[in-house]
C-alpha cells in the first residue's frame, strides 16, 4: 500500500456528489475495471464501504438538498459487472429463479461480499431472488442490523437500474459491443 485504492475511491466519491450538484439524478459515473477477477472481488468489498458510506451522506443531506429546490437522486449503488462465467447474466434464464428460491447453497456462489458496509460484521448473504424484480439481493444476517446492502450482480440489474459504480473486469469490457442491452 501507497494509497493508490484510498486515491481512487476518493475521486470516485467526489464525482459521485459533483454529478449530484450539477442536477443528475440517477446514473453510472465511475466505472471500474480491473484485469483478474480475484482482484475484482477484492475492490469490490473496498468500494461497497465508501459508496455505501456515500449514500448514507447524500441521504442525510437529502431534506436540506430538498430544502433549496435540488434532488438527492436515486441512492448510489455499485454494479459488478464481471459476466456470465462470474454472475448470471439475467435471471430469467431456464429455471435460475425457482432454482435460487429453493437452495442456499446454489445462493453462495453468487455472494460477492461477505462483511456487511454499515456493521463491518462477516454476515453477509444472498437472499431468495425475487421473481418479480429479478434481483440477487445481498442482506445483513446481523440480528443488529439486516439491511440490505446497495451492490447488484447481474447483467440485467445493471442495465435497468443504473448503478453509480460499476465495478468489472476488462474482459467484459471487450465484449459489451456485442450486448445491444448495453
Amino acid at each position: 500500500g501507497g494509497g493508490k485504492t484510498e486515491a481512487y475511491l476518493g475521486l470516485t466519491v467526489c464525482c459521485l456528489f459533483y454529478d449530484r450538484a450539477r442536477g443528475k439524478t440517477v446514473g453510472t459515473s465511475a466505472w471500474c475495471r480491473f484485469p483478474l477477477r480475484m482482484l475484482t472481488l477484492q475492490q469490490t468489498q473496498r468500494q461497497l464501504d465508501v459508496v455505501a458510506t456515500a449514500d448514507e451522506v447524500r441521504n442525510e443531506c437529502a431534506d436540506l438538498l430538498r430544502e433549496v429546490g435540488g434532488d438527492p437522486g436515486d441512492p448510489f449503488r455499485i454494479g459488478f459487472y464481471a459476466g456470465g462465467t462470474n454472475t448470471p447474466n439475467s435471471l430469467s434464464e431456464a429455471g435460475l429463479v425457482d432454482r435460487l428460491r429453493r437452495d442456499a447453497n446454489d445462493r453462495k456462489q453468487f455472494r460477492l461480499v461477505d462483511r456487511c458496509p454499515y456493521c463491518g460484521n462477516r454476515t453477509v448473504k444472498v437472499a431468495p431472488p425475487d421473481p418479480i424484480r429479478l434481483t440477487l439481493v445481498h442482506v445483513c444476517d446481523h440480528r443488529d442490523c439486516g439491511r440490505t446492502l446497495p451492490i447488484y450482480v447481474t447483467d440485467r440489474e445493471i442495465y435497468r437500474y443504473l448503478p453509480a459504480v460499476i465495478v468489472g473486469t476488462l474482459d467484459k469490457l471487450a465484449a459489451i459491443g456485442l450486448s445491444d442491452r448495453f
